[in-house]
């Protein structure tokens, strides 16, 4: 008996870890709205494009020297090559790229 008690437990956790009892994902409802994109125009003295050292270090110091700067980073996070351990292979970050 204490068998079968363990068993039904274990196969609960199993389908639980799957996702089997959550009706509400089974079906395919939407946890969240998509995000939209909302164009707008910026005035900006400076543009830097690339968040690695370079980009972020320049942006700080334009911004220092009193102009109004906009840093884009095509990543999720700043840092470039410096955050994948010092990795620059081409094509790591932007697969069928070739630089």
């Amino acid at each position: 008996m204490e068998k079968l008690k363990r068993r039904s437990a274990l196969t609960g956790l199993g389908a639980l870890s799957f996702g089997m009892l959550t009706p509400s994902l089974s079906k395919g409802d939407v946890l969240a709205k998509p995000y939209s994109v909302k164009q707008q125009t910026i005035t900006t003295d400076i543009l830097v494009v690339g968040g690695g050292t370079a980009g972020v270090v320049a942006a700080i110091q334009a911004g220092r020297a009193g102009r109004k700067v906009i840093l884009v980073e095509n990543g999720s996070q700043l840092g470039g090559t410096t955050t994948t351990g010092g990795v620059a292979f081409p094509g790591i970050f932007l697969p069928g790229v070739n630089r």
